[in-house]
């Protein structure tokens, strides 16, 4: 069988044709935004949600998902646990949800990466949880932990002001101490557990005291009427 090299040939050029052409498109989604990239240079403007088009080879679009992420971050008592007022060493797990601050892609792209921004979100969490727990006693922090997570969000928000991100959400939880403060904590509750006991034996004694002395003045009143008596029927 002969083969006809030049049907072949305008076959493939047909298909590498077609892969250029539908490489020269790209579509990004409602949740995306997207950066036109020139031979490694990014472009100015920022490419909304639709069809795009660019040149096959020597452009590229750069996608931004705008759907918060997060990331999850567990803190160990130890050297990086955070120090509280009264200088008990806590830990906690914590999460931080953030998206991309859609006003600064253009500086998403030519000075931070992904992993850059990743970095940067942990290792201001670690700052605004020491930060802020050392506003608060021990106790207070398990009281006030509402309070506590509105303003680890103020802080990390306001540390990564500079940052390309927006940090919508943070939640804190597993709240976790020293086994020395464990064992303070454990003395602490038999110390009040015998305190009550003692209050509740002190008020039964008083119970019995109050109840001895008026079954005692009941008698003597008793008595006096029954003296008053006879001296009555006597005198009669």
């Amino acid at each position: 069988m002969k083969i006809n090299f030049k049907f072949v040939a305008c076959i493939v050029c047909a298909v590498i044709a077609l892969v250029l052409v539908v490489s020269s498109f790209t579509i990004i989604s409602p949740t995306q935004r997207g950066i036109m990239i020139t031979l490694g240079k990014s472009g100015d403007t920022v490419l909304t949600p639709g069809l795009n088009v660019h040149i096959p080879l020597a452009q590229r679009v750069a996608k931004y998902d705008l759907t918060p992420k997060n990331i999850d971050l567990n803190f160990t008592p130890g050297q990086d646990a955070a120090v509280t007022l009264d200088m008990q060493s806590v830990a906690c797990s914590l999460s931080v949800y953030w998206t991309y601050d859609e006003s600064r892609l253009i500086d998403a792209v030519t000075r931070y990466s992904s992993a850059s921004i990743k970095s940067l979100i942990e290792k201001n969490s670690l700052g605004a949880i020491k930060e802020v727990v050392g506003e608060y006693s021990i106790y207070d922090i398990v009281e006030k932990q509402g309070e506590v997570t509105t303003k680890v969000y103020n802080s990390l928000s306001n540390r990564l002001k500079d940052c390309p991100v927006v940090i919508t959400n943070v939640t804190i939880g597993n709240w976790d101490w020293s086994a020395e403060f464990d064992a303070q904590i454990a003395a602490t509750m038999a110390m009040t557990q015998q305190s009550k006991i003692a209050e509740q034996e002190l008020a039964v004694t008083k119970q019995q005291v109050q109840k001895q002395v008026a079954e005692a003045e009941a008698a003597k009143q008793k008595a006096e009427i029954e003296a008053q008596m006879k001296v009555t029927v006597a005198e009669q």
